[in-house]
């Protein structure tokens, strides 16, 4: 399963943590950069993060978290936004392995099958909110969209 992770910290070796992310099978799927300042003077720069990671990676990324003097915290969330979140692990890894524009329906027939990692307990209920997910993840500029003849197309943003 899952964990959904907040990585709160500075820019320093920021990329180590992306990439250990990213090898261990999981999604960076928000980050946010922000400074912190008094009056005209520059205090600080941070970066706070939204992951989700394998669970057996836990420990691991922890020790990474703790060499580039960063904190991270599991974030608590209710099934239905596991269940989404889940899903949007299984879209982009389904995109990436298909790296041309695909519509909706082709994205469905390629996607393995959420089930397996038990997110819900029967196939056809996997699909619902596939829609709602893949246009998030646009918002999240994790994907790119487009309109082609008439229907709405998908590919992993480069």
């Amino acid at each position: 399963m899952y964990k959904i992770i907040l990585f709160s910290g500075g820019p320093y070796r920021f990329e180590e943590f992306e990439e250990y992310v990213e090898d261990v099978g999981g999604l960076v799927l928000k980050k946010d950069r922000f400074s912190v300042s008094r009056g005209e003077y520059f205090l600080a720069e941070e970066i706070k993060a939204l992951t989700i990671i394998p669970e057996e990676e836990e420990e691991q990324l922890k020790v990474i978290v703790k060499g580039i003097k960063g904190i991270i915290q599991e974030l608590p969330v209710d099934k239905d936004k596991e269940r989404r979140i889940l899903l949007c692990i299984l879209l982009h890894d389904s995109l990436t392995r298909n790296p041309q524009w695909m519509e909706k329906e082709e994205i469905e027939e390629k996607i393995i099958c959420p089930c397996e990692i038990k997110l819900c307990e029967n196939s056809p209920e996997c699909f619902n909110n596939i829609l709602e997910v893949l246009d998030a993840m646009v918002e999240m500029e994790l994907l790119e969209k487009r309109e082609n003849k008439g229907t709405e197309e998908y590919k992993i943003k480069k």
